[in-house]
């Protein structure tokens, strides 16, 4: 059961910078379409699975402020978020940005705007792929010469 508990815990800090975004970017496209309902039906869906996922997010949190305190919750989970939570957000968000780039007709009009969001991501993806991959070689250089 603990070893559950502790996995629980890595993947909560990890996902909750990514949920926390996809939420609000839904949320805001969703209250931004009050003139298109089938655009609004399309996104409730995905609205209703992050808000319930926010839900399970804030009480496992608060489960495990009462349990370590305020202090020892954030300094984990934000440590934790930055290292591994980070490169995750980069790639939720460059994902779908190439998925829409490859959906789009080549002479529909809002193409290079895919394109132009697309190297943008793909850019902050790649960089902070490597700002995470030398942190990891330095992390082990370091226990290497412990």
């Amino acid at each position: 059961m603990e070893t559950l508990v502790s996995n629980l815990e890595w993947l909560s800090s990890i996902t909750m910078l990514p949920g926390t975004v996809l939420l609000v970017q839904t949320a805001v496209k969703w209250l931004k379409s009050k003139d298109e309902p089938e655009k609004r039906r399309k996104l409730r869906i995905p609205l209703l699975l992050l808000a319930a996922y926010g839900v399970l997010q804030a009480g496992f949190s608060a489960w495990r402020i009462g349990e370590w305190g305020v202090q020892s919750f954030l300094s984990e989970t934000i440590l934790i978020s930055l290292f591994l939570g980070v490169p995750l957000l980069a790639l939720t968000i460059f994902i779908p940005s190439f998925i829409r780039y490859l959906r789009c007709p080549k002479d529909a009009p809002e193409r290079q705007q895919y394109r132009r969001v697309l190297r943008i991501t793909g850019v902050i993806c790649g960089i902070l792929a490597a700002v995470f991959v030398v942190f990891m070689i330095w992390f082990a250089i370091g226990i290497a010469h412990m």
